[in-house]
């Protein structure tokens, strides 16, 4: 039986529970052929990790993390359309036709976010959403919500709304659904909204604050909060949004959705159908039993 191969890469990506989470997915699927590692790939690295070291290091496929969804699209031999409209990656499988890329951040955030307004008694589908960040990330997050009927208003906060709108819509009905802001520009209110947080703010080995006070962001009045890190540090918008009894979520439920989507991906679909129950509890209590005493991450 040939081995399969798989990591995970970012800059920095030391912390990155992906390798517990996919090692637990193997074990239930009997595969003890296949491994995943992280590896940590600097941005000045990224094209010549593409080109010729994903290959000779034996990989079968990856996934793609902070800060490279966005700057691996062009360097891949194709590019899924949907990930394409996105304009970021954060799944990569080896092809016969060479490096495919593929985004299923968007049906794992999808999936928890619907998760969320479930046990959200203020948050109905109509509710407006806030959503902070302008990286591949936040792009996902605007595809996901753009698919949702009931989601119909996203303001997006951004550094550079100009960047956003030289980068393109992420979804063909985000013009008509979405309206860009930056920072400077946000009056910083989250009342009657429901927030997703999409920015580097608590990831492990990053520096890194919101623009404007955390004080600012009127939480109390917010209908629910995602925030895309995980697990939330003691200065994140969950831990924030949990202490102004908000209900909010971290990116758990994201992270083991779009992993799940990319072993689809790198498998086949029918190959984990008879095992898909099994196979998320598994990566749920991989990263459940780590979460205690680790450092908060961002992770895809």
């Amino acid at each position: 039986m040939s081995a399969f191969s798989f990591a995970v890469i970012g800059d920095p990506i030391a912390h990155s529970r992906s390798p517990l989470m996919h090692a637990a997915a193997f074990r239930t699927l009997g595969l003890s052929h296949a491994s995943y590692r992280a590896i940590r790939v600097p941005p000045a690295d990224l094209d010549s990790f593409v080109a010729t070291e994903a290959a000779a290091a034996g990989l079968t496929g990856f996934n793609v993390t902070v800060p490279h969804k966005r700057s691996i699209v062009p360097l891949l031999d194709r590019v899924d359309p949907g990930a394409a409209q996105v304009g970021a990656v954060n799944t990569v499988v080896r092809t016969v036709d060479g490096w495919g890329g593929f985004n299923t951040d968007v049906e794992g955030f999808g999936r928890a976010f619907d998760a969320l307004i479930e046990r959200a008694p203020a948050a109905q589908d109509d509710a407006p959403v806030v959503l902070l960040g302008g990286g591949g990330a936040a792009r996902a997050v605007v595809a996901a919500l753009c698919q949702r009927p009931g989601t119909t208003d996203v303001t997006w906060v951004t550094r550079d709304a100009t960047r956003l709108r030289d980068s393109g819509w992420p979804h063909p009905h985000a013009a008509e659904q979405v309206r860009r802001v930056e920072w400077q520009a946000w009056d910083a209110n989250c009342a009657g909204a429901v927030v997703v947080q999409a920015t580097p703010v608590g990831l492990h080995g990053v520096e890194a604050d919101f623009p404007v006070s955390l004080a600012s962001f009127n939480l109390g009045d917010a209908h629910a909060v995602f925030d895309l890190v995980v697990p939330a540090g003691p200065r994140s918008l969950f831990c924030a949004a949990q202490e102004a009894n908000v209900p909010a979520c971290d990116g758990q439920e994201m992270l083991v959705g779009q992993g799940f989507c990319a072993l689809e991906r790198w498998l086949g679909v029918e190959a984990l159908v008879p095992a898909k129950p099994a196979v998320l509890a598994a990566m749920r209590g991989a990263l459940r039993d780590d979460i205690v005493g680790r450092a908060p991450q961002k992770d895809g």
